[in-house]
């Protein structure tokens, strides 16, 4: 039996306080990748990701048709997202407003943001009603 990699109990929390919540994702993994990012000898690199497809029953039709993915990075600043396309590409990842160490119920409240549409770490463009 392996001993789960550090970043492991963390984002099993995510992944519970997500399915809590009724937003639990289709599938999520951690890895450890052995990477050689400027060409200067390989480093280790914690990650995760959480996806959801498309038709997913958490997942707006209108907003994320594909799906969309959830990264955490242990060379980044803020978790990140991205929208999938129809090859099961994703787009350019999009940082988010919340940092690696956001709490399980902080990571909710973005997903959510996200899965309406709203993308968190952006500013929010203030609509006008007549």
């Amino acid at each position: 039996m392996t001993a789960p990699m550090p970043h492991e109990p963390y984002i099993a929390s995510v992944a519970d306080a997500l399915t809590a919540a009724g937003l639990a994702p289709t599938r999520w993994w951690v890895s450890d990748a052995e990477i050689d990012p400027r060409g200067d000898g390989c480093t280790t690199m914690d990650g995760a990701i959480l996806t959801w497809d498309g038709g997913h029953p958490a997942v707006d039709a209108d907003e994320l048709p594909d799906g969309f993915l959830l990264i955490w990075e242990s060379s980044a600043d803020t978790w990140q997202w991205a929208a999938f396309r129809e090859d099961g590409s994703n787009e350019d990842l999009k940082p988010l407003d919340m940092p690696l160490d956001a709490t399980p119920e902080r990571v909710v409240e973005v997903v959510r943001a996200v899965l309406s549409g709203a993308t968190p770490g952006e500013p929010e463009t203030e609509v006008s009603r007549a």
